[in-house]
C-alpha cells in the first residue's frame, strides 16, 4: 500500500470514529442539560455522575482518534518530531476514554441495583 492510501485508510477512518462517537457526546451534553434544568437535582445524582463520566469519555475518545490519525499522517510523512509526547498523549486519551466509560457503567449498574 503506499502513503496516499494509506493516508486516505486513517482520515477515513478518523472521519468515521468522529461520525459515530459525537452524536453519542450530543445526547450525553442534552442529558446532562436535562437534569441540571431539574428541581430536585439530589435523585439524580448517580445519572449526573454517568453522564458527566460518559461525556469525558467521548471527549477522550474523540481526541484519541485526531491525536492517533496526526500521529499516523506525520509518521507517513516523516515529520513527527516528538514520538514519545504523540505516544504518551494517545495512551493517555486511551487510558482516560476506557476508565471514565467502564466507571460510568458500573456506577449505573450499582445505582440500578440500589433501586431494585
Amino acid at each position: 500500500m503506499s502513503d496516499e492510501e494509506e493516508i486516505k485508510v486513517f482520515k477515513v477512518i478518523n472521519i468515521t470514529s468522529i461520525a459515530t462517537t459525537a452524536p453519542n457526546l450530543v445526547l450525553w451534553f442534552w442529558v446532562f442539560h436535562r437534569i441540571m434544568r431539574q428541581t430536585d437535582r439530589a435523585k439524580y445524582r448517580w445519572l449526573i455522575a454517568v453522564s458527566v463520566l460518559m461525556i469525558v469519555s467521548m471527549i477522550a475518545s474523540i481526541a484519541s482518534f485526531q491525536i492517533d490519525y496526526t500521529f499516523n499522517v506525520r509518521r507517513i510523512d516523516g515529520s513527527l518530531d516528538r514520538y514519545k509526547l504523540a505516544t504518551n498523549l494517545l495512551l493517555t486519551c486511551y487510558f482516560i476514554s476506557n476508565t471514565t466509560f467502564n466507571l460510568a457503567h458500573w456506577i449505573f449498574a450499582f445505582s440500578y441495583f440500589v433501586l431494585a
